[in-house]
């Protein structure tokens, strides 16, 4: 299988484990949502069923206050009545015992309203302490959703940051491939030329340091005269191959040798761009020389800014080195 089936086949399984990802990740807020949703109308319904029980307990006592307040009124009209007809007799003493009785009915009285207050303010208390209850359950089951939440978007995160990474190394390895290979070709192609214009191949570097260890005079092996398809190779005398002079080939200078192509990744191209960029750029002014789309571009640069390799001040990025500065 080629290396371009694979890569489609990899983006591909990429693109389908990040949609089945966001759609769970959808139906986990969906749930929540209904989840809360189940909870403030809970609440809401709780909180109408005391608010009509207090309202129940309030027209109960105001009746009984009602009640009391005429069983007083007609007592008080009794004793009154019967005061009156008796003041001839013992004024005085009816009158001591009215104060006293008056007295003992507005202590009763005060009793009431204090009990009643006593009442509705343990009802408040109770009332207050109910919803801080409810306040905190609710609060901490939000918190360990949004953990749970968290923890399944780190994950995903974590995983296409190593798809990232692997497939950056699956391009840098056939790009390390195909500069190796460009390498081979293009050495045997001046071995080829060589020939053509001279006759004479140069003893490659490995054979010169073999032939120093063993002290060996250099000489081109028949097999690879006879391999070569040139004629002229096989009028070379034998003579001539042992004049070349084995120190011109120690001469031959290391750099001479092409270095491997390594080509930049996609992401290494945009960070490269932006850091030859310090007044800043924008994503649309990447697309023409890129050469790739808007969308793909941000997304790379997004990841960049996260990473922290770069940085954004509203649309426009910057190197970090030169803000640093």
């Amino acid at each position: 299988m080629g290396l371009a089936p694979e890569m489609r086949n990899l983006s591909e399984d990429i693109l389908a484990s990040f949609k089945q990802r966001i759609r769970e990740n959808e139906e986990l807020v969906n749930d929540v949502q209904k989840t809360l949703d189940g909870f403030r109308k809970d609440h809401q319904e709780m909180a109408a069923a005391l608010r009509s029980g207090l309202d129940k307990d309030e027209k109960n006592r105001l009746k009984e206050a009602d009640i009391l307040m005429k069983e007083m009124i007609k007592d008080r009209k009794n004793m009154a009545a019967a005061l009156r007809s008796g003041l001839d007799n013992d004024e005085k003493n009816r009158m001591k015992e009215f104060v006293a009785l008056m007295k003992s009915i507005n202590e009763e009285v005060l009793r009431i309203f204090s009990y009643t207050h006593d009442m509705l303010a343990k009802f408040d208390k109770e009332h207050m302490e109910m919803s801080v209850e409810l306040r905190k359950g609710l609060d901490k089951g939000e918190v360990e959703r949004l953990k749970e939440f968290n923890v399944v978007m780190k994950g995903i995160c974590n995983d296409v940051k190593n798809l990232k990474k692997a497939v950056a190394g699956l391009l840098g390895d056939y790009a390390q491939d195909r500069g190796e290979a460009s390498a081979a070709w293009k050495k045997m192609s001046d071995i080829l030329a060589q020939l053509r214009k001279t006759g004479v191949v140069t003893p490659p570097k490995e054979v010169v340091r073999k032939a120093e260890k063993k002290e060996v005079k250099m000489e081109i092996p028949v097999k690879a005269e006879k391999e070569t398809p040139v004629e002229e190779v096989k009028e070379i005398p034998v003579k001539a191959v042992k004049e070349t002079p084995v120190k011109a080939v120690k001469e031959t200078p290391v750099k001479a040798e092409p270095k491997p192509v390594v080509l930049m990744t996609l992401e290494e191209k945009i960070l490269d761009f932006i850091n030859n960029h310090p007044e800043g750029v924008r994503i649309s002014e990447m697309e023409e020389p890129l050469g790739k789309t808007r969308m793909k571009l941000g997304f790379i640069a997004k990841n960049l800014l996260n990473e922290g390799k770069v940085l954004k001040i509203e649309t426009i990025y910057y190197p970090k080195t030169k803000i640093e500065r």
